[in-house]
């Protein structure tokens, strides 16, 4: 097993040489813990309100593995139902956060559509929000050198019909020496083990998250480090974990 094992290694190694557009996925598979994409994704989350109630949430994949959509079972104030959606370089398009399902006759929601720059990297995040009332603004996004988006700028551009340019508030993503976010919001009690939003990379963009670990310790940790869930009380209030952090969660490892 060990010489079959240095032999796909090897493998591996002349294809990189041979065709660098392929050598990405080849270090995929042969390599999986090289990026947490390819050592495990959640497959369920589950969130509690009390000690009597809660909700779970399924994950959805493509046929690539990406991240396709997040389904919660029951409804709460803010996001239930999740889509992310791919070009055909597996890029991230656009990601739409819905209260009610799509198809409602009145939803309330957020669509974002992105577009990229010439690296690779999303810098425009075009949303279109319907929430109290409806708006749409325009974000420009910047990175620091380890393509974490560190600061957001950008203007509403239509509110309520009226197209008055209204500028927003900056945003800034301070990441410590550890590669953790740093907010007033943000308690100082990182663990050492895996942030569990690692598992995607669409995860990180689209909850502003791209911290090393997690922000309080697990109640528990699989094989691989990652967090099984989180004790209660601690209130996100943003993107799938508007209710809280999960109380567990559930991978699919290979």
């Amino acid at each position: 097993m060990k010489k079959r094992n240095n032999y796909m290694r090897y493998l591996a190694l002349i294809a990189c040489a041979i065709q660098l557009s392929s050598c990405q996925k080849i270090l995929d598979r042969v390599f999986p813990n090289h990026n947490h994409d390819n050592i495990c994704r959640i497959s369920e989350m589950k969130q509690t309100f009390s000690a009597t109630e809660g909700r779970t949430a399924t994950f959805f994949y493509n046929k690539y593995g990406d991240l396709d959509s997040v389904v919660y079972d029951i409804l709460v104030y803010g996001g239930n139902f999740f889509y992310y959606k791919y070009d055909q370089s597996r890029r991230l398009i656009a990601y739409e956060a819905h209260y009610d399902p799509p198809y409602a006759f009145y939803n309330y929601f957020h669509i974002h559509s992105y577009a990229y720059s010439h690296d690779g990297k999303i810098i425009i995040d075009t949303a279109r929000y319907r929430e109290a009332g409806s708006w749409t603004q325009v974000t420009y996004l910047e990175y620091d050198t380890l393509s974490r988006v560190i600061k957001e700028t950008g203007n509403v551009i239509e509110l309520e019909g009226d197209s008055t340019i209204i500028p927003l508030t900056p945003k800034i993503y301070n990441y410590d020496d550890r590669g953790n976010l740093r907010s007033a919001d943000v308690p100082d009690h990182y663990d050492d083990k895996i942030n569990f939003l690692s598992t995607r990379k669409a995860l990180m963009f689209t909850e502003r998250n791209y911290s090393k670990n997690n922000v309080i310790a697990a109640t528990g940790y699989n094989e691989y480090g990652l967090p099984t869930g989180f004790p209660a009380g601690l209130w996100v209030n943003n993107g799938l974990f508007v209710v809280g952090l999960p109380s567990e969660i559930i991978y699919d490892c290979w």
